[in-house]
């Protein structure tokens, strides 16, 4: 009776906790939204933020990162990532085309269901909120290039019907 007793309100397993609190992690995350010195965004230039920024956590510790404005979106970043209690820290391997060639890391904390990272560049502070999806956001690009109109003899840039004089 007493070995039972032991066995059953012995320790917890700690790499099962691990599991479990990593579980919640594993997934596709992408940005909901941005806040720049306060200034809220959910799109960029009409391009939603949820298309540009999407990021594949997988169970054995590897990721994707799918940054459609700033690469082959057939071809992901790939990295790894690591979870500490309610932070994650992402490493995105470095690739031929990085000036510098060192891996970059970005640090999330999980609060109320959200991974949100905070950086801080040149004197300014930017928040990046990603949510779980079942599915990524996807985005037409090709139709808004052609919701862009330009006439070269005039110097005129079209954007749904608003005339913008470059020449003033």
């Amino acid at each position: 009776m007493i070995t039972s007793c032991a066995v059953g309100c012995g320790d917890k397993d700690s790499s099962s906790d691990s599991k479990s609190s990593k579980d919640k992690y594993v997934g596709k995350w992408e940005c909901e939204k941005m806040v720049v010195e306060g200034q809220e965004m959910t799109e960029f230039f009409g391009i939603p933020l949820a298309s540009v920024m999407q990021f594949e956590f997988k169970d054995d510790g590897t990721c994707s990162v799918m940054e459609e404005m700033t690469g082959d979106e057939d071809e992901p970043a790939t990295g790894k990532w690591e979870a500490d209690g309610d932070k994650v820290t992402l490493t995105v391997e470095s690739t031929e085309e990085d000036a510098d060639g060192e891996d970059e890391s970005m640090e999330f904390e999980y609060k109320d269901g959200k991974l949100v990272a905070t950086e801080e560049e040149d004197g300014q502070t930017a928040e990046i909120y990603l949510v779980k999806v079942d599915e990524f956001t996807t985005f037409d690009a090709e139709a808004l290039a052609d919701s862009f109109s330009f006439d070269d003899d005039s110097g005129d840039f079209d954007i749904d019907d608003s005339d913008i004089d470059w020449e003033e």
